[in-house]
């Protein structure tokens, strides 16, 4: 809030000689930054390649001190003169802005991306709700060499930005439309047929079927090498599309989160153990159909497995958990939380088989003992996270006990073990 902040020229002085090569500044969420703070800092920094203004209060039209536009070097606020002003000098450097939860408007996004000589190749605006379809087409239109985009909860959108996205943007890598929930199957097709096209997160977006993805996937035009895939609590995603798009993604996909796909069953399970050995990441968590039969059922096996999170999976057993510990057993994280069907038993015949795990998560597991928190610590020696909260066979001398044990065990969550009453009193 300073207004001295670099005032004297041979702090400027210094300052610039330290930061002379920096290459990436985040100044989100500083709630008072103004132009003239801005100003001083970035002038210090000349080869700024990644800016974040993420969360920062922008004035894009409107100086709410003076009652008129906005305009330079305000000592009370960031304007959008201010910022346009310093993209148009350091255009030749930029190639990354985050402009993420401010109230940027359409009008306010078109003059930004118009810059003469700007080339971003990353541009994140999550949760910028006032912005609209033909502003995004604007992005698309003057800024054609971006590989990464998030608009994520930008909720005004619909399928027209999807295709906008789809028909100009060949070089995306990375598109994030998380909880852009206008957004339908329409215009998905379109996006398989970029060929750049790796990570694509459609997580929230509840009007998704996958129906269009696999057609698109299907079409002798279809490019995309997807390597993340999130349908997080797509409602509407069955089996049969889960079961085509597998076939489809193969053996290149590395991340899938189907987290919240309430209606998925064991089938979907099959599909994926089938179709995609090289997963690195699986999250399945709350997909309340899936029972033993499709986790015993994964004849194939997942060597390259790190993450997988089976949470909220009620019809699951020890028998799961032997199976999975033993078919993947390069696992580094593990989600076993509100699974009541596992039992010391369970764990004692898995743990030998997890040497590498280094996070776990075991919340709400009631049929767990301290017995298996000394399994823990006899087998998985590398452990460094551990969540046994609410556990009501676990003690606070079992836990204590573990830490004394595991020598890189950095963080224990043990909130309420021992069926301590979740109900405070003063």
């Amino acid at each position: 809030m300073s207004g001295t902040f670099l005032s004297k020229e041979e702090s400027r002085r210094e300052v610039r000689v330290a930061l002379g090569k920096l290459g990436e500044l985040d100044l989100s969420n500083l709630r008072y930054l103004s132009d003239l703070t801005f100003n001083r800092l970035t002038a210090c920094a000349p080869q700024l390649c990644r800016l974040s203004l993420a969360g920062c209060h922008i004035a894009f039209e409107f100086d709410p001190y003076r009652g008129a536009p906005a305009g330079c070097d305000s000592s009370a606020l960031l304007s959008l003169r201010n910022l346009l002003r310093f993209l148009g000098e350091q255009a030749h450097t930029l190639r990354s802005l985050n402009l993420g939860r401010t109230g940027i408007t359409p009008e306010a996004l078109k003059s930004l991306v118009r810059v003469e000589g700007l080339s971003l190749e990353e541009l994140s605006l999550p949760g910028c709700k006032d912005l609209t379809d033909s502003a995004i087409a604007a992005v698309c239109q003057y800024q054609p060499g971006l590989k990464t985009l998030d608009l994520s909860s930008c909720t005004e959108l619909s399928d027209k930005a999807v295709l906008a996205i789809a028909s100009s943007l060949k070089d995306i890598r990375s598109l994030y439309l998380r909880r852009t929930w206008r957004i339908t199957d329409q215009g998905l097709s379109k996006l398989m047929e970029l060929k750049g096209l790796q990570t694509l997160d459609l997580s929230g977006c509840s009007n998704i079927t996958g129906i269009e993805m696999i057609k698109g996937l299907s079409s002798p035009q279809a490019q995309a090498k997807l390597v993340s895939l999130s349908l997080r609590s797509c409602t509407y995603m069955r089996d049969s599309a889960v079961f085509s798009l597998a076939q489809l993604l193969g053996p290149g996909l590395r991340e899938l989160d189907l987290t919240s796909c309430l209606y998925l069953t064991d089938l979907s399970v099959r599909g994926i153990a089938t179709f995609l050995p090289g997963l690195l990441v699986l999250r399945l968590g709350w997909c309340k159909e899936v029972t033993d039969w499709g986790l015993l059922g994964m004849v194939v096996q997942f060597p390259d497995l790190r993450r997988l999170s089976l949470s909220l999976l009620s019809e699951i057993s020890d028998r799961s958990l032997l199976s999975v510990s033993q078919h993947c057993r390069g696992l580094t994280s593990l989600s076993l939380s509100h699974c009541p069907g596992l039992s010391d038993q369970g764990l004692a015949g898995a743990a030998p088989h997890l040497q590498r795990l280094q996070h776990l998560q075991l919340a709400c597991c009631d049929g767990l003992s301290d017995r298996s928190l000394t399994v823990l610590a006899r087998h998985c020696r590398r452990l460094r996270t551990l969540d046994v909260s609410m556990c009501k066979k676990i003690t606070m001398a079992g836990v204590e006990h573990l830490q004394a044990q595991l020598p890189f065990l950095e963080n224990v969550h043990s909130r309420f073990v021992g069926g301590a009453d979740l109900c405070f009193t003063l």
